[in-house]
């Protein structure tokens, strides 16, 4: 972390809010943002990797490009793509600024909210209260 990231970690309240954007098996990962754009970003990355449609789409370039990869995609369940929010302890968080992301690290994330989309639209028009 910088020197300017040091001193702005100091300044935030002991309980944070932050957000994570992610699919069905990754709502409890241990990378968050504070940034509710940014959680927006990597929620539409996870609707394009794992919606219903990109599956297909997966499924048919596999099977021209590289059949012996088919079956691995075939067998690939789709998952649904949410906007967790959660509370979490300031001591308990790591922070990181490298990559602009206002993105933290934590085990402890207290999600009291997941927001699920069915499409790239509703991510796009989602705002926080």
């Amino acid at each position: 972390m910088n020197p300017k990231g040091f001193f702005l970690q100091l300044n935030l309240p002991e309980k944070l809010t932050v957000y994570r954007g992610c699919s069905t098996n990754s709502v409890d990962g241990l990378s968050w943002t504070f940034d509710i754009k940014k959680a927006k970003f990597f929620a539409k990355r996870r609707f394009d990797l794992f919606s219903k449609n990109s599956f297909m789409i997966i499924r048919i370039i596999s099977d021209i490009r590289c059949p012996e990869e088919q079956q691995k995609y075939l067998n690939m369940p789709f998952e649904e793509t949410y906007i967790a929010h959660a509370t979490v302890d300031k001591k308990d968080c790591l922070f990181f600024d490298g990559r602009g992301e206002s993105e933290l690290f934590t085990c402890k994330a207290d999600i009291y909210d997941s927001i699920l989309f069915e499409s790239l639209d509703d991510i796009n028009a989602y705002e926080v209260d």
